[in-house]
């Protein structure tokens, strides 16, 4: 059997057989982190969520996703509508009042804007104790706005620890919590967290939150490590999964080599797309390849173009928030309607969105860690 060139319609055409007698079509998200870019992604996943036929059964999430991922699971719980919207666009640290709500607003515009300007303010930052706000602290914050409570997938939480970079996206090199359906809590380092908690841990900025410390290990903001936690992929087949559908906050093609986070990403694309490519070509020379399809079919999903909340003329105005979310809303729902159209063989441009298909290419090695990243792991080389 010859190795076929039109890996994605193979794929669309084996999905098609797969799904076509079932009533609702299995998903797992893996989310990027973003700041307040996740209005978009938000609205994505509203708008894949209140479609007919869709369930998500589980959601990886660094950062800004990661908060996304335990809105996928509010949704679910609750069965709420617009709980996305509700947050993302009616301004989440609005429910903190006086001095808190200042605090709040502050971390957050750090978290999602100022970035490298407020790294270079602290390049005297003690070491030990790098980090404006204790841990405790925030943590505490964020159980004002992200109620406590079980999740009802499978949850997985990313976070970066200080130890050293891992070399791949799979899960055995990166540390995480992980909930599964009706646990509302995990441990890391023997202690347990709560799903509000790791949420949290993953959004705490180096810098501007303090790492939680065990030790000589420390660990903070999910999106250093992994932006796109794609190692859930690994656990898709096993819990179900139809397909996998990673939904970025940055369009593939304008991400940075030369960015420390986003060659990180890049490069865990590109690991991906060359594994999914071969094992797929195995798979059709009729070698057994264990999961090789399931591997395979691997959405990716990203705006058009970059998102203005990334600036912070767009993060300080709720219209431009609540544009993106609508754009991502309405993409949700053409992707939604897009999967339920294939179960009678209807392709679409579905192709265009595997990662097979995707122009994801090796980026160069990065020549040296920023500061921040520096002052989080003096470690990483």
């Amino acid at each position: 059997m010859s190795v076929r060139p039109d890996y994605g319609n193979y794929l669309l055409q084996d999905l098609s057989e797969e799904i076509k007698n079932q009533s609702v079509i299995n998903i797992v998200t893996v989310i990027q982190g973003g700041g307040a870019k996740g209005a978009w992604q938000g609205g994505f996943l509203e708008g894949l969520m209140d479609s007919n036929g869709i369930r998500i059964v589980a959601s990886a999430g660094s950062s800004a996703g990661a908060i996304n991922s335990y809105l996928v699971s509010e949704k679910i719980r609750f069965s709420r509508q617009k709980i996305f919207r509700n947050f993302w666009v009616c301004c989440w640290f609005n429910k903190i009042k006086g001095k808190r709500k200042a605090l709040v607003g502050i971390i957050w515009a750090s978290f999602i804007i100022l970035g490298r300007q407020l790294f270079s303010i602290f390049k005297k930052t003690n070491r030990k104790e790098s980090g404006l706000v204790i841990f405790k602290n925030y943590a505490s914050l964020f159980k004002k706005i992200l109620p406590e409570g079980p999740s009802e997938i499978y949850s997985y939480i990313h976070v970066t620890s200080n130890k050293s970079l891992p070399s791949t996206f799979m899960l055995e090199d990166h540390p995480m919590f992980m909930y599964s359906p009706g646990e509302s809590s995990a441990e890391l380092e023997n202690e347990s967290f709560s799903f509000t908690e790791a949420v949290a841990l993953s959004c705490a900025l180096p810098i501007v939150v303090q790492p939680y410390k065990s030790g000589d290990n420390a660990y903070g903001d999910g999106g250093i490590y992994a932006n796109l936690p794609l190692g859930i992929i690994q656990k898709a087949g096993n819990i179900g999964a139809n397909v996998v559908i990673c939904i970025c906050s940055t369009p593939i093609d304008c991400l940075d080599p030369e960015d420390f986070v986003e060659n990180r990403m890049l490069n865990y694309l590109y690991q991906l797309k060359k594994l999914n490519t071969e094992s797929l070509k195995s798979f059709l020379n009729e070698e057994v390849v264990y999961g090789a399809l399931t591997l395979s079919k691997i959405f990716i999903v990203d705006p058009s173009t970059q998102l203005e909340s990334g600036t912070i003329k767009g993060f300080l105005c709720r219209s431009t928030l609540s544009t993106e979310y609508d754009l991502g809303y309405q993409k949700g729902q053409d992707f939604a309607k897009m999967l339920e159209e294939l179960k009678v063989g209807n392709k679409n441009n579905l192709a265009n969105f595997l990662i097979v298909n995707k122009d994801v290419k090796k980026p160069p090695p990065i020549k040296k860690i920023p500061l921040w990243a520096r002052i989080f792991a003096p470690s990483w080389k």
